[in-house]
């Protein structure tokens, strides 16, 4: 009879812990982003973020999305990249993605070169994990900074690809 009622507890247990657990979505920790460059078309950077599965489970990091705003007030808009990644069961990863912003105002390059100071940006979007058992959207927000010296790198090789313009020479 004792043998029956623990065997009955540990059912009774189980039944209300281990199948009615409700997945968690993972905790994203923005780790850094990167200024990787302009072009003519627009600017690279490059986001990391410190991913953390707390389910027994894994989950799959299908999408990235971003948008990045220079100097608080020039908006790059908006890009979604795919990304196949997993975040293992309890386990942890780091999600590294590239982001490629096309220019809205081409005109902010040439203001932020003639600033003559660090600009700052801010990245911000989400990531889309999954399972079987959970989807979640997850946002992160990281803020970088552009040295001036980058900048005018950028419009140096930016200017040679913009339709219309002439091209300059450019010392060997």
């Amino acid at each position: 009879m004792r043998a029956f009622c623990l065997v009955l507890l540990a059912m009774l247990l189980f039944s209300i812990f281990g199948c009615n657990a409700t997945p968690a979505p993972p905790t994203l920790t923005p780790k850094q982003v990167t200024f990787t460059g302009f072009t003519a078309d627009g600017v690279e950077f490059t986001v990391e973020v410190f991913a953390t599965n707390p389910n027994a489970f894994p989950l799959t990091v299908r999408n990235v999305t971003g948008s990045a705003k220079l100097d608080g007030k020039y908006d790059l808009g908006s890009v979604s990249t795919i990304a196949k990644l997993e975040i293992p069961a309890n386990g942890t990863t780091t999600i590294s993605s590239p982001l490629s912003l096309k220019w809205n105002d081409m005109g902010a390059l040439g203001l932020l070169g003639a600033s003559n100071r660090p600009i700052p940006f801010q990245v911000a979007g989400k990531v889309s994990v999954g399972s079987e058992k959970l989807n979640v959207d997850v946002p992160y927000k990281i803020d970088g900074m552009i040295t001036h010296d980058q900048i005018m790198q950028g419009v140096a090789r930016a200017l040679p690809g913009l339709q219309g313009l002439p091209r300059p020479i450019l010392p060997r």
